[in-house]
């Protein structure tokens, strides 16, 4: 992997000759020197570990003011792609079409092992091309997740082996899918690239495209979408249909065996139980079992869900905040992803959290406080500094098309790299930034 990457920054060095467009500081002068640097030597004690949650990325980069070799240390190849970057980002062109170098000493780790963009390819699609330069772009920054969230309500372009009538009836059109070859390539690409990449297959609402193959398996899909879902088209799973709890199983099983990350997203986010209520089976079983509410017929299937991911996969599941927020308990190694609370809600349960705070990090509707539904990242003082495993994810416009998404996509990243947040604690400063 290392080796691959010092040849793909070589090449972009020289063809990019990057000119800096920024205002130079006047807090510090650059002295220019004659010397020449002569190579990068390259230390990095494992060099097969697997990508995936916990790695090493940290590392140093000395380059040297008397000239000579550069020094790279890394514990992993991960970190040393991450010092590749930033020795590509220390490189400027010169006078004469030279390229130079400015010098400097770095020790460098991430604050946070989860920094990530999620991206939503079924109200969307996005041509393979424009994954490949979404990854590009978190590689830039030094980000380390890919989530897929590949399926929704609005289409199901992702073809499954185990049930190909998904994709074949329910995506856009044929053009708009993703094969098991397409799947392959953009996890090689993006694991090249220090990437992973966690697919989301979100349930039991938000799956009102397989309607469109397995109409018996849903409820509420022919329903005025306004009462029983949060956008159109209405449509959940029915949640007691053994049916369905067979695809879902199905669909899982097959995930985590394409998608090689110990994470695998459940969804599990917007259910409205309007739409179950419709159901005389749904009614009559919330009887029977002496629940208060179909709230629990929610927490029953979720739990089930869960038990097998953790189970029979042996994957480590993670699903959005929804189904703990309205009252259900899940086993503690469920990563949470966060998008309504404070993290430490769900930390105090002893969950690990991925933030993505609703009116800070989605793109749609929420970059840097643009609304205020919601307590945004700098009025909560950032207490997720003083939580131990937490990670940040962006979040795609769900809405506008492919092409002018990237361009947001990329203004956003790098104004989250630049920006960065700032928290004291016991007369010191953190800096964190994604």
């Amino acid at each position: 992997m290392a080796q691959n990457a010092v040849q793909r920054y070589s090449l972009l060095i020289k063809e990019e000759k990057w000119v800096p467009v920024q205002v130079p500081s006047t807090n510090f002068t650059v002295e220019a020197t004659s010397e020449t640097i002569t190579g990068i030597d390259f230390k990095i004690q494992n060099n097969k570990a697997k990508l995936d949650i916990g790695i090493d990325e940290s590392y140093s980069l000395n380059v040297p003011t008397n000239g000579g070799q550069i020094e790279l240390r890394a514990l992993t190849w991960v970190g040393a792609l991450r010092a590749l970057e930033t020795f590509s980002q220390l490189v400027e062109q010169g006078p004469d079409d030279s390229l130079v170098i400015h010098t400097a000493y770095i020790r460098d780790k991430p604050t946070y092992g989860h920094r990530g963009i999620l991206l939503d390819t079924s109200r969307q699609f996005y041509p393979v091309t424009s994954i490949l330069r979404i990854i590009d772009a978190q590689v830039y920054n030094k980000m380390n997740v890919l989530h897929w969230h590949a399926t929704d309500s609005q289409s199901w372009p992702l073809y499954f082996r185990s049930h190909p009538e998904l994709s074949d009836k329910g995506a856009y059109s044929k053009k708009e899918t993703y094969n098991p070859s397409d799947v392959k390539g953009i996890i090689t690409y993006a694991e090249s690239r220090g990437i992973r990449v966690i697919l989301e297959i979100d349930m039991p609402a938000h799956t009102a495209s397989i309607g469109e193959s397995h109409p018996d398996l849903l409820i509420c899909a022919d329903e005025f979408w306004a009462e029983y879902a949060t956008e159109p088209p209405a449509g959940q799973l029915n949640p007691i249909n053994p049916e369905a709890i067979s695809l879902v199983k199905d669909l899982i099983v097959e995930s985590t065996a394409t998608f090689p990350d110990t994470l695998f997203h459940a969804g599990g986010d917007e259910i409205n139980t309007a739409c179950w209520d419709l159901s005389p089976q749904i009614r009559d079983y919330v009887k029977r079992k002496k629940f208060t509410s179909s709230n629990q017929v929610w927490f029953e299937f979720t739990n089930t869900i869960l038990d097998f991911i953790l189970n029979k996969t042996r994957k480590r599941p993670i699903i959005w905040e929804d189904p703990i927020k309205s009252g259900g308990s899940y086993p503690n190694s469920t990563v949470v992803q966060v998008w309504l609370s404070p993290p430490g809600t769900y930390t105090k349960l002893g969950h690990d959290v991925i933030v993505t705070s609703y009116d800070y990090f989605y793109l749609d509707c929420g970059h840097g406080g643009k609304f205020h539904y919601y307590v945004s990242i700098h009025k909560r003082n950032l207490n997720i500094l003083f939580l131990h495993k937490v990670g940040l994810v962006m979040m795609t416009d769900t809405f506008l098309p492919h092409n002018l998404k990237l361009q947001k996509m990329y203004l956003i990243t790098e104004e989250v790299e630049v920006h960065g947040v700032h928290h004291s604690k016991h007369g010191k400063e953190f800096t964190v930034m994604i």
